[in-house]
Formats: structure tokens, C-alpha cells, sequence
């Protein structure tokens, strides 16, 4: 045989084991790779269902995070909206006043151009007016004066005309309660007066027969000077008291009674009795 006979021969022979070879370890293969795929297939599904619950319980933790923060961010964003409000109220009322303030000064402002425009018209117009308003302010400036004066003068002749009226009445009522005691004391003034017109009659004996300014014993003094007497003065139409000496000796009166006295003593003496 030749050696390409050979060769042929020995393709085939490998051939044939080389595909009994193959389709056995095809089988086996093919079962390893079931086995393996079945085993594969059983634990991704293991797998699918840990990562579902893993997936589940981890979005639950997200979506109580998620809540949180929900709400955090709605608080913040609340806060930032409160505080952009108040703000804004803020600029709004700054503006107003700003604006109010400067309308204010605006209006000063031309108040004060209209005075000075004023005034330098005035002064531009003639010194004749300034001189005139001056005049005007010192007429203005009498009249009050006397205005003032004429008031005052008003009220005292008004005050003096009460106090004359209450003085005529205190002298009425003064004047009812004396003569009740005019009526009793006439009668002890004329005894009284005949009493010492015998007294001194007496003593003007007795002093012609004495000395003139001559000397007198202190027993004598005493007595002179502590006998009183009631006389009449014609003048101021008073029961004046005396002494043996013939000092006069003032009583010790009210104060509302001297006032009266001594009003009527300047006013109308004539009416007092």
C-alpha cells in the first residue's frame, strides 16, 4: 500500500473517534451546562428575590428618608419664605418712610424757596413797606398795651368794689351790735363823766392848793394812773378811755372791728357813734 492510502485510512479511522470523542463530551457538556444553567437559574432566582427585598427594604429606608428630609426642606423653604416676606415688608416700609421723609424735605424745601422768595420781594419791593410793617407791629404792640392796662385798671376798681361793699356790710352788722351797746354805755359814760368831772373838780382843788408840777408821792401816782375814765371825743365821734393822768388808752379790739374803724375814721368819720 502506498503512503497515501495510508494516510487516507487514518483520517478516517480519525475521524470517526474523533466524532464519538466529540458527541460524547457534546453530552456531557451539554448536561454539565443544564446542570449548571438549572443551578444558575435557581440561585439568580435566590438572588432576585434578596435583591427585592433588599430593594424593598431600602426603598422603605429611602422613603423614610426621603419624608424627612420632605420635610425638612418644606420647613426651611417656609422659613425662607417668612423670612423673604419679612424682608420684603421690611424694604417696602423702608422705601415708604424713605419716600415719606424725602416728600417731607421736598415740602420744606419749597416752603423755604417760597419764603425766601417771598422775602426777597419784600425786601426787593421797597424799604418803605419793611418801615410800614414795623410801624404796623409797634401800633399793634400799643394798642395791646393798653388793651392790657385798661383790663387791670378793670379789675382792681372791681376789687376795690367788693371790699368797700363787704367793709359796708361788716359796718352794718358792727353798727346794729353797737348801737344795741352805744344805748347802754351813754348811760355809764354820764355817770362815769359826772364821777370824774367831781374828781377832777377835787383834784384841781386840791392840786390849786398844792404847788404847781409839784412833787407827789408814789401812793398818790399809782392812783392817778390806775383810775380810768370813759370821755367822749367829739371829733372822731368815740368813747375814748383815759387815764387819771389824762393819757389815752387804747382798747383792745377785733381785727375786723379796727379795719371798720379805721375805714369809716378815713372815709365818712361822721357816720360812727
Amino acid at each position: 500500500m502506498t503512503d497515501i492510502n495510508r494516510h487516507r485510512y487514518r483520517d478516517r479511522s480519525d475521524s470517526r473517534s474523533r466524532e464519538r470523542y466529540e458527541n460524547r463530551h457534546k453530552l456531557y457538556r451539554d448536561r454539565s451546562r443544564s446542570r449548571s444553567r438549572s443551578i444558575d437559574k435557581e440561585r439568580y432566582h435566590e438572588s432576585d428575590r434578596h435583591r427585592l427585598y433588599r430593594d424593598r427594604s431600602k426603598s422603605r429606608e429611602r422613603d423614610r428618608i426621603n419624608t424627612k428630609h420632605d420635610k425638612n426642606n418644606l420647613e426651611i423653604d417656609k422659613k425662607r419664605n417668612t423670612e423673604r416676606d419679612e424682608n420684603k415688608y421690611r424694604d417696602r416700609d423702608k422705601n415708604r418712610g424713605r419716600s415719606r421723609s424725602r416728600s417731607k424735605s421736598r415740602e420744606r424745601y419749597k416752603k423755604y424757596k417760597r419764603n425766601r422768595s417771598r422775602s426777597s420781594s419784600s425786601s426787593s419791593s421797597s424799604s418803605s413797606s419793611s418801615s410800614s410793617s414795623s410801624s404796623s407791629s409797634n401800633e399793634r404792640k400799643k394798642r395791646k398795651k393798653k388793651k392790657k392796662e385798661e383790663k387791670r385798671k378793670r379789675k382792681k376798681e372791681k376789687k376795690e368794689k367788693k371790699e368797700e361793699k363787704e367793709l359796708k356790710k361788716k359796718l352794718k352788722k358792727d353798727s346794729k351790735k353797737s348801737s344795741s351797746t352805744v344805748s347802754t354805755t351813754t348811760t355809764t359814760t354820764t355817770t362815769a363823766a359826772a364821777a370824774s368831772a367831781t374828781n377832777t373838780s377835787n383834784l384841781v382843788n386840791n392840786n390849786n392848793n398844792k404847788k404847781k408840777m409839784g412833787p407827789i408821792s408814789d401812793e398818790d401816782y399809782e392812783k392817778l394812773k390806775n383810775s380810768y375814765r370813759e370821755v367822749f371825743d367829739e371829733d372822731s365821734g368815740r368813747t375814748r378811755v383815759v387815764n387819771g393822768n389824762g393819757e389815752i388808752v387804747e382798747r383792745i379790739v377785733s381785727r375786723e372791728q379796727h379795719k371798720a374803724i379805721n375805714y369809716i375814721a378815713t372815709h365818712h368819720p361822721t357816720q360812727f357813734k
